[in-house]
């Protein structure tokens, strides 16, 4: 998604008894705006520790499906030594371990009090 100013890192709605928090996990500087990959969670309540786990899946399904998952930890059981099964793990773990950071970085940013009142609420 593209936005001409900084979007804020998370942004929340509510819908009856819904949160809807949206995380941009990444935002990059593009021309005149900022590049950004988001993923939005469903929760009973503010953003907290709780929902760390639901962020990382988030995160990580967004790039890969859970058939796609499997498909790569199958190779690897299958192969080890191939390179391309070797690199589409490492690849794979290494997006996870983005989505753990900004996970963290998100849970972080609400502890401090600037998520939930410093947010965009719609």
């Amino acid at each position: 998604m593209y936005y001409e100013k900084r979007p804020p890192l998370i942004s929340v709605s509510k819908s009856g008894e819904k949160y809807h928090s949206t995380l941009n996990y990444l935002i990059e500087e593009s021309g005149d705006g900022y590049e950004v990959a988001s993923v939005t969670i469903a929760t009973d309540g503010p953003l907290s520790e709780e929902h760390y786990g639901k962020l990382v899946s988030a995160i990580v399904r967004s790039r890969y499906s859970e058939d796609d998952t499997e498909a790569i930890i199958c190779n690897y059981s299958l192969t080890p030594r191939s390179s391309v099964a070797k690199d589409e793990m490492n690849e794979l773990q290494q997006w996870r371990a983005m989505a753990k950071e900004r996970a963290k970085d998100a849970i972080e940013y609400v502890r401090e009090g600037c998520g939930a009142d410093q947010a965009e609420v719609r």
